[in-house]
């Protein structure tokens, strides 16, 4: 559980005092409470412990937003499931997948300009994250991408219109319309 909370630090010594930091012994303290709940009334075990620390919860929204923009859907599921169960709200997952649409139209609409480059001019606070949205859309037709920004919006409309009622609910529906404007990729373990 330790290699799996601070794979960088636990086992390491710092290699640089001035930024490294201990493990967060109240946030270890949360994680094996957590543990004692999820295997309850069994012991705990190590596929518990995989379950529910495998990663930190930004590496989990990371998956989920590759695997959707993949067209992945079996896996964006299932990461949403885990997300969900962990706490994350709906409505911020839906944010961030909105924003990943948006991101994406804008890397299209600017072939051959530098991702980064593009990133400083819409004054993003990291404009390095562009690399990877750029890395997220390659192979796909500007015409996708535009059909995505159609189906985030209409998504957008039908929950604020009251069509769909909860942020869940249009999350599950923007992912089955971006499944539809993807070509299914296989996933990194070769599923």
């Amino acid at each position: 559980m330790l290699e799996l909370l601070y794979p960088q630090t636990w086992s390491a010594s710092p290699s640089n005092p001035r930024y490294d930091r201990p493990p967060d012994t109240r946030l270890l303290q949360n994680e094996i409470e957590r543990l004692l709940l999820y295997a309850h009334p069994d012991p705990i075990r190590e596929s518990h412990v995989r379950d529910l620390i495998e990663t930190g919860p930004n590496d989990r929204v990371f998956r989920f937003i590759d695997a959707v923009f993949a067209g992945q859907l079996d896996v964006a599921t299932a990461e949403l499931e885990r997300l969900l169960l962990a706490g994350e709200e709906p409505a911020k997952l839906m944010a961030q997948v909105q924003q990943q649409v948006e991101l994406a139209a804008l890397v299209a609409a600017a072939p051959g300009k530098p991702p980064i480059e593009i990133g400083r001019a819409l004054a993003l606070t990291n404009p390095n994250r562009m690399s990877g949205v750029a890395a997220s859309v390659r192979g796909r037709s500007v015409r996708s991408l535009i059909a995505a920004v159609d189906h985030a919006t209409d998504v957008d409309r039908k929950l604020k219109t009251g069509h769909l009622r909860q942020p869940a609910d249009a999350l599950y529906h923007l992912l089955a319309k971006l499944a539809r404007t993807t070509e299914p990729t296989r996933s990194r373990a070769g599923h």
